[in-house]
C-alpha cells in the first residue's frame, strides 16, 4: 500500500487500517447513540391537565404500582377527586390475607387506599379491557370512554408508563366524535426510578430493548 509516495511496511499498513476502522467504528457508535436517543425519548410526552374530572390509571399488568403511584400523587395534588382503574383480568399472584390470587386492578386499588386515596374516590370500569390474548389500548380506550360518557366526564388525565405515553395519548385524542365524550386530554407518567436507565440510553437495558422497539411495532401496527 502507498501513501505520499511511499509504501507502508507490513505493520503500518495494519495500524493504518486499525486506525481506520477505530475511527469508523466511533464514528458509528456516536451515530447510533443519537438515533437511539431520538427514538427512546420520541416515545415520551406529558401533558398537564388542572381541573380533570377523573384520573385514568391505564392497566399495565406488573406494571401497576408505578402507575396507580403517580395517580395517587396526581390525586393528593388536587387534580382530580376520582381516580379510575380498568381491569385487565390478569392475575397478581397469592395473597395470604385473601387466601386467593388476587388480579392487578385489586392491588392497585389497595395500593391507591393505602396512599390516601378515600375508597369512594375509586372506581373501576365495568368489564375485562382485553383484546384477544393481550390486552389493548384502542379496546381499553373505547371501554373506558363509554364509562366516561355515561359518568359524565369530559376532562381526563390518563396516567401510564412513561414508553407508552404517546401512543396511549393518540390513541384517546383520536377517538371520533360522538363517541369520545371528553374535550381535554391530559396525560402523566411515573419518574424513572434511581436505578433505572433513560430513555436517552435505553439500549443499554435488556427490559427497555423489548419496551422501545416493541412500543414502536405496535404503533405501525395500529397506523
Amino acid at each position: 500500500m502507498e501513501r505520499a509516495g511511499c509504501r507502508l511496511s507490513g505493520p503500518e499498513e495494519m495500524g493504518f487500517r486499525f486506525v481506520k476502522y477505530f475511527l469508523f467504528a466511533v464514528a458509528a457508535f456516536g451515530l447510533w447513540s443519537l438515533i437511539a436517543a431520538a427514538l427512546g425519548n420520541y416515545l415520551i410526552v406529558s401533558r398537564p391537565l388542572d381541573g380533570a374530572d377523573a384520573i385514568i390509571v391505564l392497566a399495565g399488568g406488573r406494571e401497576y404500582e408505578e402507575r396507580a403511584l403517580e395517580a395517587a400523587r396526581l390525586f393528593r395534588q388536587g387534580v382530580s377527586t376520582k381516580i379510575v382503574l380498568t381491569n385487565d383480568g390478569v392475575e397478581a399472584g397469592w395473597d395470604d390475607v385473601a387466601r386467593r390470587n388476587l388480579l392487578f386492578v385489586e392491588r392497585a386499588r389497595s395500593l391507591l387506599l393505602a396512599n390516601g386515596v378515600p375508597e369512594e374516590s375509586i372506581e373501576i370500569v365495568p368489564g375485562v379491557i382485553r383484546d384477544g390474548s393481550e390486552v389493548g389500548t384502542v379496546v381499553e380506550a373505547n371501554a373506558v370512554s363509554s364509562f366516561c360518557k355515561d359518568q359524565g366526564y369530559t376532562r381526563i388525565m390518563l396516567v401510564t408508563s412513561a414508553y407508552h405515553t404517546r401512543r396511549a395519548l393518540e390513541v384517546y385524542v383520536s377517538i371520533p366524535k360522538p363517541d369520545s365524550p371528553f374535550d381535554a386530554v391530559g396525560i402523566s407518567h411515573p419518574p424513572l426510578s434511581k436505578d433505572e436507565i433513560s430513555y436517552t440510553f435505553w439500549w443499554l437495558s435488556l427490559k427497555k430493548w423489548r419496551l422501545v422497539p416493541g412500543e414502536y411495532l405496535k404503533m405501525l401496527v395500529s397506523a
